[in-house]
């Protein structure tokens, strides 16, 4: 992403809610958001979501990362090149 605060198109923006959370105690702990009883894997949900959005977050590629990374490949094809043709030239002179 550019320097400035406003995204340019091709850039990643990831927008992540915050949360506020109290901590509840008794019967009330189990249930859910509008009383609706939590199923045994809530908690490892929550792990995943937050999990999924770090990775959102740290491996997030800005557009002009993405380009400057196809230059790189396409330079290192041509250097290839350049190498399997100097090999068919050696073949061919010895």
């Amino acid at each position: 992403m550019n320097s400035s605060a406003v995204p340019v198109p091709g850039d990643i923006v990831v927008l992540v809610a915050s949360e506020t959370r109290r901590e509840v105690k008794g019967p009330a702990a189990a249930a859910g958001p509008g009383g609706r009883k939590r199923g045994p894997n809530y908690q490892d949900m929550m792990q995943l979501e937050k999990l999924y959005l770090m990775a959102a977050e740290n491996f997030t590629v800005s557009r002009s990362e993405r380009l400057e990374l196809i230059q790189l490949v396409g330079w290192t094809v041509l250097l290839v090149g350049y190498f399997v043709l100097l090999g068919i030239e050696l073949a061919r002179a010895g």
